[in-house]
């Protein structure tokens, strides 16, 4: 069995066992006896639990996001952000559940955060001349949040099954796209 096939094996026992148990009670031991390993197998591949969401979200999001990227199917890479998340719903509400200093929130968010600037260094932009503060780092920060948490937002909704991932980008195009004091003005008329 080569390097490969083990790791992929560990990160599918390990995505098995978040659906259906609480992250805190995950052992590493569970993970590789899901994956037909000894504790051993584990370390050679992951540092820790928290290591094998991170190796998931790059493997699975960021990589192929850079991809499209590198193809220049920037709203694809935006799209594949949301249908990463939706491709298995019950995975990622469990996951987004986790806290703390590694919780898959911040991991996800920084994995945004990587695509985003990966995609603004790629059409060229570093700042913006008339607004100095507008400058690669605060829009990758700025906008990995807000993609955060409206997808947070939405898979929590009790009917998730029934939203179309074009309604998340096109809430993402609007916010980016007006003002607060528009989206304010719009509600009134």
């Amino acid at each position: 069995m080569n390097r490969n096939s083990a790791k992929d094996l560990i990160v599918d026992s390990f995505k098995e066992l978040v659906k259906t148990t609480d992250y805190e009670k995950i052992t590493i031991k569970m993970i590789t006896d899901g994956a037909g390993f000894i504790r051993p197998t584990f370390y050679n591949h992951f540092r820790d639990k928290d290591e094998v969401f991170e190796y998931i979200l790059e493997t699975e999001l960021v990589s192929n996001a850079i991809s499209l990227i590198d193809v220049y199917m920037y709203n694809e890479a935006v799209k594949l952000v949301f249908m990463f998340i939706f491709s298995d719903i019950k995975l990622y509400r469990r996951a987004f559940k986790v806290e703390g200093l590694n919780s898959f929130k911040n991991s996800f968010t920084k994995s945004v955060k990587k695509i985003i600037h990966y995609l603004l260094n790629s059409m060229g932009f570093d700042h913006n001349e008339s607004y100095p503060l507008l400058n690669i780092s605060t829009l990758s920060t700025l906008y990995s949040n807000l993609i955060t948490d409206i997808t947070v937002k939405y898979i929590y909704i009790d009917d998730v099954d029934k939203i179309n991932v074009d309604d998340l980008i096109n809430t993402i195009n609007f916010m980016e796209s007006n003002s607060i004091l528009d989206i304010i003005s719009q509600k009134k008329n």
